[in-house]
C-alpha cells in the first residue's frame, strides 16, 4: 500500500533526518548505507533483521525487515517540488495476503505519514529558531536548540531515546505490529 504527501521542506533535510535517524537505528556511528548493508535489532522479545534494498541519497530509501519468518517493505521516495518543499511516496508492503494484512498496511501507511507531518513542523520550527537567533550584527550560523512545542501538537509525541536530537525519528516499523 502507498500514499504521497507533500510538505514543506527540502528534499535533502528531510533525507538528512532520515539518516540521522538510522544510523542510530543501527547502533553504529559511521555505518556504509547503502544497499546491502544489513544489521539487527531487539524490539522487545524479538530480533528483527534490517536490510536496506535501496539507498539513493537524497531521493530513495528501502528497507526490508524480517522477524519470525515474517517480512516487511518500506520504503520512501523523495522528489523536491522547489527549493523547500518535497513530495515523498511512502510503500509499505506487509508479506501475505487477506483482509488483515490489507488494514495493517493502511493503518502502517497513515502513522507514516503522521511522522513525516511531525518531522515537518519540528523543521519549520528549527529554521524559524535559527532565523531568530541571527543578528544584524552575527552573520554566523549558531548552534540549534532543542524546540519545545506544546503538548498535544502533532510533533511533540518522539519515541523515547531521542530527545537529545528532536528531528531524529526512526522512519521504521513502528506502526507495524509483529515488528
Amino acid at each position: 500500500m502507498k500514499d504521497t504527501i507533500q510538505l514543506n521542506v527540502s528534499a535533502q533535510a528531510l533525507f538528512d533526518v532520515m539518516k540521522r535517524s538510522l544510523v542510530l537505528e543501527t547502533g553504529e556511528k559511521h555505518p556504509k548505507l547503502a544497499p546491502g548493508y544489513s544489521w539487527s535489532k531487539k524490539t522487545g522479545n524479538r530480533r528483527t533483521r534490517v536490510k536496506l534494498t535501496d539507498w539513493k541519497e537524497p531521493s530513495a530509501y528501502a528497507a526490508h525487515f524480517s522477524t519470525d519468518g515474517k517480512g516487511l517493505d518500506v520504503r520512501y521516495d523523495l522528489e523536491p517540488l522547489g527549493p523547500d518543499r518535497v513530495q515523498v511516496t511512502y510503500t509499505h508492503t506487509l508479506e501475505g495476503s487477506g483482509f488483515l494484512i490489507r488494514r495493517q498496511e493502511k493503518a502502517a501507511v497513515k502513522k507514516a505519514l503522521e511522522l513525516l507531518r511531525n518531522v515537518e513542523t519540528v523543521l519549520l520550527a528549527q529554521a524559524a529558531q535559527a532565523a531568530q537567533q541571527k543578528t544584524p550584527g552575527n552573520q554566523e550560523e549558531t548552534e540549534l536548540q532543542p524546540v519545545i512545542l506544546p503538548a498535544g501538537s502533532r510533533a511533540h509525541r518522539q519515541p523515547s531515546g531521542y530527545a537529545d536530537n528532536p528531528v531524529s525519528l526512526v522512519f521504521m516499523t513502528a506502526s507495524c505490529p509483529g515488528f
